[in-house]
């Protein structure tokens, strides 16, 4: 029987067949589950119970997702916030993590029970408890030696998007980092690939603008 019966879960989704299939999977794993399916009832439910994490999806009719996660957070910051949607853009998911999301689950084929419960346990990790992955002897992560010398920082928005990027490092979405030329967007993914559970793996850097177009799809994807 897994240890996970003092976590206490809230699971808000408008759609029957999704709120079955959440619970359904995380019974599974012992914990302590509310469902409900919409925004006000969410709160009802915050005001009378203590969660120690919010599963919600982000298009619901009358109140969002988004604002379910300003609520909490103005009235408990630090319960983790995990958002899912079949709506997926990159806008959507940069104002989630910028309003304090823990993640972003996009529904759909890469969403699995897999992922759904190895999100919720990454949620309930401590800080201090991550252990990362150990690499093998005498491997050197260009990563290691670079991210952590050259961004150093006492401004405070920019430890702002440090620790922005930390999070985003424990996700498996894609990231965007746009800026003009010479502002350290090669820098923050260096960051981001080195804070991730993939940092044992080769970062690799591509200058797409030096690849003649017709080159760019073969070299990035192969060719037949």
């Amino acid at each position: 029987m897994k240890n996970n019966a003092s976590k206490k879960i809230l699971i808000v989704d408008d759609e029957s067949e999704m709120r079955i299939a959440l619970e359904t999977t995380l019974k599974r794993e012992n914990y302590q589950l509310v469902c409900v399916e919409d925004v006000k009832q969410a709160l009802d439910q915050f005001e009378d119970h203590v969660f120690d994490l919010i599963l919600t999806d982000v298009r619901m009719p009358k109140l969002s997702g988004l604002e379910l996660l300003r609520a909490v957070k103005e009235r408990s910051p630090k319960i983790p916030v995990v958002m899912m949607t079949a709506y997926g853009t990159i806008d959507n998911a940069v104002e989630a993590m910028k309003e304090g999301a823990f993640d972003y689950l996009i529904k759909g084929s890469g969403f699995s029970a897999d992922v759904l419960v190895s999100t919720v346990k990454r949620a309930f990790l401590n800080p201090q408890d991550y252990v990362p992955p150990v690499r093998p002897s005498g491997f050197i992560n260009k990563a290691d030696s670079i991210a952590p010398k050259i961004i150093l920082t006492q401004n405070e928005e920019m430890k702002k998007l440090l620790k922005f990027a930390e999070n985003v490092a424990y996700s498996k979405s894609t990231v965007l980092i746009m800026g003009e030329t010479g502002t350290g967007k090669e820098l923050f993914a260096r960051y981001i690939h080195q804070c991730s559970p993939r940092a044992e793996k080769a970062f690799m850097a591509v200058n797409c603008a030096a690849l003649p177009e017709g080159l760019l799809e073969s070299e990035l994807f192969g060719h037949e």
